[in-house]
């Protein structure tokens, strides 16, 4: 079995205990403060960190100090610069997850909608907890008043009281000292708790994401820009939320959001990428794929919130990604970042884990000492030619043994070693890069320009837009001279390519090249692929197993809390699996169903034991009814010899009477033109529409009638346990969630016909539900000429103004051939069809949509079922009674059976 397969059972398997202890939580059997009730309660968080982590996508963390360029980093990836918001202040303060789905279709990235993940109300305790450790410790630091750190230590994150004696701890200790560090985390946790104060009501009590528009995030989401010195800063000048969010609110203002910024967990944006911007075919099998931009290190607006977020989120990476500074080499953020990761996975080597790009590689700092001069000169773009020798390096030469002889730029030569040597911000940058990655594996370093890169994919797409046009025109010269420096690191590498590389970097000329091709951005994509797909599902693997085993833990001491002799189970255990295949196999066929409905909606409907389809029964209808026009009667006796003639027959007086009998011209005027016909085909299709939805009503019928012969077997199975006078007590007080909506869905599973009034008004008419019928414009589907101001029409053959017309302005002699009356009867028919077909296709699948939906929830709740074994005890044969018969006794002794279940998953 692969590692996919594994994580899938694993996340089945957590979510079966969840149910259960989910559900054993509940119930009232159970006292609030035993030592199973915790049991249950740590039970319920392992299985659920196994199952929502287990078939979780894979996820990319992107990591580096503030304005290392992250944000604008993923831009360049998914070819949309200004996806997140992008500035050189620290701006992004979240964690931002770019949920990435591929298209085939070259077209520009599109970006959203946006949603923001608040913390829950444990979430804000755990991060207050963390955040008060960190400032006890600053507090040491900092010899604050003796009293102050006393009264800090007893401030507990879970009281109730915390948030106004942390205020009143946070106003003390501000004026009590001048520590910068102390000072910037009072701030933060002052801001912290008033906005849990404020906003913590509405915004704090679901786990549910709140979506937003891309203009509320970029004007909302961006740290605050401190215009103060924090010496001169007082205290009340630390704002406050304008209002307060005292209810979940559907939406939210730029206001509100800049109010709640510090209970925000996460940001989340749906990002749709064309397959030839970065091609995912390879990551087949990984499910999704995730980018999360962290927040960087060193701000001072923002930090151990940061920090506490960041270490949460990591917790659930498989590859990480570290973004160096071009603009600062030999910096120690990298190394910072990488004994933070290691710190927080104790016992785990995270180098195989570590991708690192160099970024903002083009704005390597080269103005000093005349470095780009020097680049030029390297890369034979210089103007001023020299033949000066050059000093001899301090790395060893290419070949042991051999003494190094100081070639000329004039004649050409050149090595790495020479370039390392005059080019000493390259040598360190490299070594930085190098010393984070795994040694040997320089194959997962990259150097990158995403300036550069953005100003490629434009000049290679010219029409798709690869950021807004505000990002263009702002970073127009950026561009440029990125571009300009891009192509002289390009003809550095042409030089050396012919030159045997050198042992301490021998990857130097590969780097660069990647780099002038696009700015390094296409590398980096397959890097990180490449990564995913040989290491990522593997760390997820791996990471479920821990999580598995602690899930096992958790389930091993809920066994040492119960009882040490067994009890009878009072449940027939084949009994239960009959039901539970039942179950299992009456979930799959609903969904099938669902999914064959949205591919053809085609009903039929019973005519005489015959089965039509709806769009034949409709063309019957249309013809009956045109061909019941009085229109056609009168016309077929006005036939005289085979053509229709509006003139009266020479006839005997002796036959007046006959003439009187079949001569209805005085009572019924002959239809002349075409006008003539548009209120009977006007009054037909409106009394169609009402006939099309009826038959879609009978066809709906016919087609539950056979759907519950399909599922007669189950119905057989399954109705004599739903038929019991008891089942819906016992399952009431199984404690199941929603267990009254899943008996619901149960009984409709076997009961299709109950459907319709489950799905439809009181009387469970499709007629009565306002369906969105297209409209019908009689004068636009008329497929005869009509009349106006100026002209009557079609004037057909065989009117009476041509009856006595010179024979050279008579019509051809065919145009009142009966044959005529057919043609016209046909064509009005034929139109009418098509477009009453066309309303007809249109309810069916709006019936077919709502019934898939149906069937597809059905389906889901029928598999929980399926999952819960408290459901299956609840729906067999109930307990037998206990010796003194006390209904208390046998729901203690079910909920004991639950709980030895549970522990049986082990």
């Amino acid at each position: 079995m692969n590692e996919t397969a594994v994580l899938k059972r694993s996340a089945d398997r957590a979510k079966s205990i969840l149910v259960e202890a989910e559900a054993l939580l509940q119930s009232p059997f159970i006292a609030s403060d035993s030592r199973i009730k915790d049991a249950l309660a740590e039970l319920r968080q392992a299985a659920k960190r196994v199952a929502d982590n287990a078939l979780a996508p894979v996820r990319i963390g992107i990591l580096g100090e503030f304005s290392a360029g992250k944000s604008l980093l993923i831009g360049s990836l998914i070819g949309y610069a200004d996806a997140l918001p992008i500035s050189e202040l620290p701006t992004t303060g979240n964690v931002t997850a770019v949920n990435i789905t591929e298209t085939d279709e070259l077209q520009t990235t599109r970006v959203g909608p946006y949603r923001i993940h608040f913390l829950d109300h444990a979430g804000f305790r755990e991060c207050l907890g963390f955040m008060l450790n960190e400032a006890r410790k600053r507090a040491a630091t900092a010899n604050l008043r003796p009293d102050l750190i006393e009264q800090l230590k007893a401030v507990n994150a879970d009281a109730q009281d915390a948030l106004s004696r942390i205020e009143v701890w946070a106003s003390a200790a501000w004026k009590s000292t001048n520590n910068p560090s102390l000072r910037f985390l009072i701030r933060e946790l002052a801001g912290f708790t008033r906005a849990y104060a404020m906003c913590g009501a509405g915004l704090c009590t679901s786990d549910e994401p709140i979506e937003v528009s891309a203009e509320v995030v970029r004007h909302a989401l961006s740290l605050p820009i401190i215009r103060e010195g924090i010496q001169k800063l007082e205290f009340e000048q630390i704002p406050r939320p304008s209002a307060p969010i005292s209810s979940r609110p559907s939406s939210l203002t730029a206001q509100q959001l800049k109010d709640a910024f510090a209970l925000i967990r996460m940001v989340s944006v749906d990002v749709t990428i064309s397959r030839y911007i970065w091609d995912l075919t390879g990551l087949t099998g990984t499910d999704r794929f995730c980018l999360m931009d962290f927040p960087g290190l060193g701000s001072e607006a923002s930090g151990v919130r940061d920090l506490y977020l960041c270490l949460r989120e990591l917790e659930q990476i498989q590859t990480i990604l570290i973004l160096l500074n071009g603009r600062r080499p030999g910096g120690s953020e990298g190394s910072r970042l990488y004994d933070l990761l290691q710190e927080h996975r104790p016992g785990q080597d995270i180098r195989d884990m570590i991708l690192v790009s160099v970024g903002r590689f083009d704005e390597l700092p080269l103005q000093n000492d005349g470095l780009e001069e020097t680049l030029r000169e390297l890369a034979g773009s210089s103007q001023t030619k020299t033949t000066q020798a050059i000093p001899k390096p301090f790395f060893p030469t290419d070949e042991p043994g051999q003494a190094f002889d100081s070639p000329t730029l004039g004649n050409g030569a050149l090595s790495v070693d020479i370039v390392l040597h005059r080019l000493p911000v390259l040598a360190t940058c490299l070594a930085g890069a190098e010393s984070i990655a795994t040694a040997g594996r320089p194959d997962r370093i990259t150097l990158v320009s995403p300036m550069f890169h953005l100003r490629f994919l434009q000049n290679k797409n010219p029409g798709l837009s690869c950021g807004s046009s505000d990002f263009f025109a702002n970073n127009q010269l950026a561009m440029e001279k990125a571009a300009e420096i891009t192509a002289l690191w390009g003809k550095l590498a042409e030089r050396l390519d012919s030159t045997t590389p050198s042992r301490s970097h021998p990857r130097l000329v590969p780097w660069l090249k990647d780099f002038a091709a696009d700015g390094g951005i296409g590398q980096l994509r397959q890097v990180i692929v490449k990564h995913v797909k040989s290491h990522g599902i593997t760390q997820r693997y791996k990471d479920i197993a821990q999580q598995e085993e602690q899930l096992r833990k958790s389930l091993r001491a809920l066994h040492e809390l119960l009882p040490t002799e067994p009890s009878q189970e009072p449940y027939d255990l084949d009994a239960l699996q009959v039901l539970e295949r039942e179950l299992r196999n009456l979930a799959a066929f609903y969904s099938d169903l669902g999914s064959h409905l949205t591919l053809d909606s085609q009903f039929t409907i019973m005519r005489d034991e015959v089965s039509f389809s709806l769009a034949d029964d409709l063309r019957t209808e249309i013809a009956w009814r045109v061909f019941q026009w009085p229109a056609w009667e009168s016309l077929w006796l006005s036939v005289r010899n085979g053509f229709v003639s509006s003139k009266k027959p020479t006839i005997s007086s002796i036959f007046s009477d006959i003439h009187n009998i079949f001569d209805v011209s005085e009572t019924e005027p002959l239809p002349d033109n075409s006008e003539y016909f548009f209120d009977l085909f006007e009054k037909t299709l409106k009394g169609l529409l009402e006939y099309t939805v009826y038959l879609v009503d009978q066809g709906l019928r016919d087609w539950l009638i056979q759907l519950q012969t399909n599922v007669a077997p189950s119905r057989a199975l399954l109705l004599p346990l739903l038929e019991r006078p008891s089942v819906d007590d016992i399952v009431s007080k199984s404690g199941v969630r929603g267990a009254r909506g899943l008996m619901a869905a149960l009984r409709a599973s076997i009961d299709p016909l109950s459907l319709k009034k489950l799905l439809y008004p009181p009387e469970g008419k499709l007629s009565d539900v306002q369906w969105e019928i297209p409209a019908t414009n009689a004068t636009l589907l008329y497929p005869l000429a009509r009349g106006d101001r100026f002209n009557t029409g079609k004037v057909f053959g065989w009117a009476q103004q041509f009856a006595n017309a010179p024979e050279e302005a008579r019509p051809p002699k065919h145009h009142s051939h009966q044959a005529m009356i057919v043609r016209i009867r046909d064509h009005l028919a034929d139109a009418i069809y098509m477009e009453m077909v066309q309303v007809l296709s249109c309810v069916l699948d709006q019936v077919a949509a709502t019934l898939a939906a149906v069937f597809q929830e059905i389906s889901d709740r029928l598999s929980q079922i399926m999952m819960s074994q408290v459901m299956l005890q609840a729906l067999a044969e109930p307990p037998a009674a206990s010796p003194d018969g006390a209904p208390e006794s046998e729901e203690r002794a079910m909920v004991l059976s639950r709980l030895r279940y549970i522990v049986s998953l082990m």
